[in-house]
């Protein structure tokens, strides 16, 4: 049984996702527009803003393309539905 998954992006709701900035900074991927960061559920548009900070870097919080799951960027993954 896999779990339910995250059909617009192929992965399973759940799973870590991690800051392409920093791959120590994770999230939980709770649907395509939303995380679980830092114990808090929030728009994955917050959450990349909250990572740039913990990370120390600045950059675009364009959601989907600053985060990484198994090496693949969650933009690069949804775009190849």
């Amino acid at each position: 049984e896999a779990g339910e998954m995250i059909e617009s992006l192929n992965i399973p709701k759940n799973a870590t996702i991690h800051f392409a900035k920093n791959a120590e900074v994770t999230a939980t991927i709770v649907d395509e527009k939303t995380v679980v960061f830092d114990g808090e559920e929030l728009p994955i548009v917050d959450a990349t803003k909250k990572a740039f900070k913990k990370a120390g870097t600045t950059g675009m919080a364009l959601g989907l393309a600053n985060w990484n799951y198994e090496g693949e960027s969650l933009k690069a993954l949804k775009d190849k539905k």
